[in-house]
C-alpha cells in the first residue's frame, strides 16, 4: 500500500509540475500483481475445499426409515439417533448404526481406502458413506450427520485448512520483522540520495528498496501451497487433519531417505 500510494503521488506531483517521470504504470501493476496473488490463493482455497464437499457428498441426503406401518423415505437432517434405517444392496448407509438384522459384503473404502470389501453381520458397527455391495440392512442409528465419521473427517479437514500451521506461524513471525526493517532501508536510501540526486531519484531508489522488500511473496506463498498440498492428499484419498502433518511428513521423508541411503534398504524396508 505505501509502495503504491507512493509511486501514484510521486506520478501525480510530477504531472502537475510539469516535469519528471510518470510513475502511473508502477502503482497500477503493483496493484494488478497483488490481486493476481490473491485470486490465486482464493483458487487454492475454493479448490481444497472440494475436497470436503466430495468427502460429505458420500452421504445420502435420504433414507429409508423403517416404521411399525410402512417404510417411509426422510430427510437424513430428520434423522435422530435410534431411529432404524433400511439399507438396500447398491446403497450407501446414511447414518453411522449397528447392524439390527441382515448380512453382506460392504465397501469401506471411502473410509480406510481399502478396496476389499468387508462382511459384516448383526450386531457390529457400520458407518455413513460405506456400500452395501450385496445385503440388505436394518440399522439402528447411533449418529447422524455432523456427528457422523465421514462427518467428523470433513470437520477436521475444513480445520485444516484455516488452521495456521507452525511454518505460516513462523513466516508471520518473520514478515512482522520483515516490514519495519524495509521502512527503515527505504527511508534511509531516500534520504542519502535526496541529499545527493534530489527529491525524485530519492523517492525512486525508496520504492525501489521498498517494493523489493516486500514480505507479500512470503504471505501467499505458504498457504498457497499448504491448500494445494492438502487438496492433492485428499485427492489420493489421504486425509489430514492438521497442516503441521505435512511439515512432519516431509522431515520424516528426508530422514527415511537418509536412512535408506545409509543401510541400502529397499523402500518397502525403510518404510
Amino acid at each position: 500500500m505505501i509502495g503504491t500510494f507512493s509511486a501514484f503521488g510521486l506520478s501525480v506531483r510530477n504531472l502537475i509540475l510539469g516535469h519528471g517521470g510518470l510513475y502511473f504504470d508502477t502503482a497500477t501493476m503493483l496493484i494488478f500483481l497483488v490481486s493476481i496473488g490473491r485470486w490465486l490463493e482464493m483458487q487454492a482455497h475454493k479448490s481444497s475445499n472440494k475436497a470436503v464437499s466430495r468427502l460429505l457428498e458420500q452421504i445420502p441426503d435420504q433414507a429409508t426409515v423403517v416404521t411399525n406401518n410402512q417404510d417411509s423415505v426422510v430427510n437424513v437432517a430428520e434423522l435422530k439417533p435410534g431411529m432404524r434405517v433400511r439399507v438396500r444392496p447398491g446403497e450407501r448407509f446414511p447414518v453411522d448404526g449397528l447392524i439390527a438384522i441382515g448380512e453382506g459384503d460392504v465397501d469401506r473404502s471411502l473410509l480406510t481406502g481399502e478396496l476389499k470389501p468387508v462382511t459384516h453381520h448383526e450386531g457390529e458397527k457400520v458407518q455413513a458413506g460405506t456400500v452395501s455391495l450385496d445385503g440388505s440392512f436394518e440399522v439402528i442409528a447411533t449418529a447422524v450427520g455432523s456427528s457422523t465419521t465421514a462427518g467428523q473427517i470433513g470437520r477436521l479437514l475444513h480445520e485444516a485448512l484455516w488452521a495456521r500451521s507452525p511454518l505460516e506461524r513462523m513466516v508471520d513471525k518473520l514478515s512482522a520483522w520483515m516490514t519495519p526493517l524495509a521502512l527503515a532501508l527505504a527511508t534511509i536510501a531516500f534520504l542519502i540520495w535526496y541529499s545527493i540526486a534530489g527529491l525524485e531519484t530519492g523517492m525512486l531508489v525508496a520504492l525501489s528498496v521498498l517494493l523489493i522488500a516486500c514480505p507479500c511473496a512470503l504471505g501467499l506463498a505458504t498457504p498457497l501451497t499448504l491448500w494445494l498440498s492438502l487438496e492433492r492428499a485428499a485427492e489420493s484419498g489421504v486425509i489430514l487433519r492438521s497442516t503441521g502433518a505435512l511439515e512432519r511428513l516431509a522431515k520424516w521423508s528426508e530422514y527415511s531417505s537418509i536412512k535408506r541411503e545409509h543401510y541400502k534398504l529397499p523402500m518397502k524396508v525403510a518404510l
